[in-house]
């Protein structure tokens, strides 16, 4: 997870001072992980995790990955109106791509299976949505509470969809979505 805090710091300040909503990254080094492109969306889960490992690791570590959590949010907040702007042009992505995802779950039940790995674009609109502007959160969350109404018709609660260890950083209440997933067959 350092590694890839690590590798996210690299690229932070550029990507967010640039014009691109997703920064694309080099193929990893031998040993040095998976590859995908940046976005600030991934920065949010990534400080996401760092803060959910930390409560589950030795104090040297937990203040190592708290550090790391911490200076992905120092460079959000001093290039806080680029943060905001990648906030907006990510949101609607985001939420094509769930919307998308849900469309498909409806019509092919079989895909139901995708919604652990799906739902990542649910909960980055709920990231992104607060460093929007209010009037694209206005809006993008009226969209987004539609989308939660579709997803509410196939849903199954169940327990948490992500590795368990990152549970602490998306409370039930809050992250719903995360806990269950699609019905194989409608009702």
């Amino acid at each position: 997870m350092l590694h890839q805090a690590d590798s996210i710091l690299e690229d932070l300040e550029d990507f967010l001072l640039s014009d691109l909503v997703f920064w694309p990254r080099p193929e990893p080094r031998s040993g040095g992980g998976s590859r995908y492109d940046l976005s600030l969306g991934l920065a949010l889960l990534a400080r996401d995790s760092l803060r959910a490992y930390e409560q589950a690791s030795s104090e040297v570590d937990a203040r190592r990955l708290r550090s790391a959590a911490e200076a992905i949010t120092d460079v959000m907040e001093r290039w806080a109106a680029a943060t905001s702007r990648k906030a907006r042009a990510e949101l609607p992505q985001r939420l094509n791509l769930w919307q998308g995802y849900l469309e498909e779950a409806r019509d092919t039940p079989s895909s139901a299976k995708e919604y652990p790995l799906q739902v990542r674009n649910r909960v980055i609109a709920e990231r992104l949505a607060p460093l929007a502007d209010p009037a694209v959160s206005t809006g993008q969350g009226q969209r987004l509470r539609l989308l939660d109404q579709s997803l509410n018709g196939m849903f199954l609660s169940g327990p948490f969809v992500w590795e368990e260890a990152l549970s602490p950083a998306y409370p039930q209440a809050a992250f719903w979505f995360l806990y269950g997933g699609i019905r194989l067959t409608p009702d």
